[in-house]
């Protein structure tokens, strides 16, 4: 294929794949960001969202390796039909949401809701990586980072806007970003039809009904379990200080404008952090990345259990710049690169149970209940805890190697 061709492909797949970004991390920001303040402003405690978020969790666990599965197996769909599935899926339960007026069915309708988001995020992940593998030179740091921005940007207003017409907003605005997902998707090309039009080569594609299993991927790579493990660990943490951050605020008598700052000054870090990783990843390993925000992510939560004042804070939310915006890509290309080609997907959907799965769950669940136990600083303790446990696991796991042969 000619060069110039392909690096305008590029070009253009980039933008497309920047716009969905943006569009999925906003609707995810209304749901994920202010879970805490959406469900307690309908009534709920900070154990009862815990126990929500936490079973939303654990049904994305189960939700992504079917997902993966779908598009794996003999008879697989496309990575692009199954995003579509799933946002259209989203969107209903949204608007159900909005017409909802019964607690139970809103805890029901929440869970939903959260399973089908956190899994998408493993799918937008295999999206990306999927035109990585057909040799199209897309930048998922841009995309990843501008989503970070995006979410910072909805972060930074619906605080304001809730704080006005009352936690309804961030059902509605979330319904039309995904809406506006579902158009990007819709319009878009799948990897089998760029492939066919640009004559793309790309990895060869097997039918066995083995294909992308778990248990074969694991069986192959024993390691990834303990690397799987760590990165529990450290979302676990991840998620206590994000689900609960208008807890920590509140600590401090923040409202819920100051909890958006809050939530928008570590967002806005990422793009450029993101970026810098796309570089980085030229001249530094990827597993070297990931040390460093396991550390990184240790130090944040440090900072937040010695916090006395608003300001204090602020200073936990910036080295955001150096966890999770350094985190994500560089486990996005570490995992595309540890795994072999029949368990591409699989390996993303294994990241995505990891993190927005089970460290989601786990960390929701734990995190509600030891602010009823033990207060917002028992939590954070408990934060340290995770995040040191993780950042072992990182560093030990990223030195294993995967089974020859």
């Amino acid at each position: 294929m000619d060069e110039k061709i392909l690096k305008k492909l590029g070009r253009n797949l980039t933008i497309r794949y920047v716009l969905t970004h943006c569009t999925f991390w906003m609707g995810y920001a209304c749901i994920g960001g202010f879970a805490a303040l959406y469900l307690e402003g309908k009534g709920f405690s900070s154990t009862q969202v815990g126990i929500i978020t936490a079973i939303g969790g654990i049904l994305s666990v189960g939700l992504q390796p079917l997902l993966a599965a779908l598009t794996e197996g003999k008879r697989r769909i496309s990575v692009k039909q199954v995003f579509t599935g799933t946002s259209l899926l989203a969107a209903v339960i949204g608007l159900l949401l909005l017409v909802n007026q019964s607690m139970a069915f809103t805890a029901l309708l929440f869970v939903a809701e959260t399973a089908v988001i956190m899994s998408n995020s493993a799918v937008l992940n295999s999206q990306g990586m999927e035109y990585v593998n057909l040799g199209i030179s897309v930048n998922y740091g841009l995309a990843r980072g501008a989503g970070s921005m995006a979410y910072a940007a909805v972060s930074l207003t619906i605080g304001f806007v809730t704080e006005r017409f009352g936690e309804d907003v961030l059902i509605i605005a979330c319904v039309m970003f995904t809406l506006f997902l579902l158009l990007l998707l819709v319009t878009a090309r799948s990897g089998k039809q760029l492939k066919l039009k640009y004559g793309l080569e790309g990895a060869q594609q097997e039918s066995s009904s083995d294909r992308g299993s778990m248990r074969m991927l694991f069986g192959e790579d024993p390691g990834m379990l303990l690397l799987l493990l760590g990165f529990v660990c450290l979302f676990m943490g991840h998620f206590m200080t994000n689900t609960y951050l208008i807890n920590l605020v509140g600590r401090f008598g923040g409202t819920d404008s100051d909890m958006g700052i809050a939530s928008a000054c570590a967002a806005m870090l990422e793009l450029p952090s993101m970026m810098l990783v796309n570089h980085l990843l030229k001249r530094v390993k990827a597993s070297s990345i990931l040390r460093i925000s396991g550390v990184m992510f240790t130090v944040k939560a440090a900072i937040l259990l010695v916090a006395v004042n608003m300001p204090v804070l602020l200073l936990s939310q910036i080295c955001q710049f150096g966890a999770y915006a350094f985190f994500t890509p560089a486990s996005v290309y570490y995992i595309n690169e540890r795994v072999s080609e029949p368990y591409k997907v699989t390996g993303q959907a294994a990241l995505g149970m990891a993190t927005m799965g089970l460290g989601g769950t786990l960390g929701n669940l734990l995190g509600g209940r030891l602010i009823d136990v033990f207060s917002v600083v028992g939590m954070v303790a408990a934060c340290v805890i995770f995040s040191v446990a993780g950042t072992f696991l990182v560093f030990f796991a990223t030195g294993q190697r995967k089974k020859e042969g």
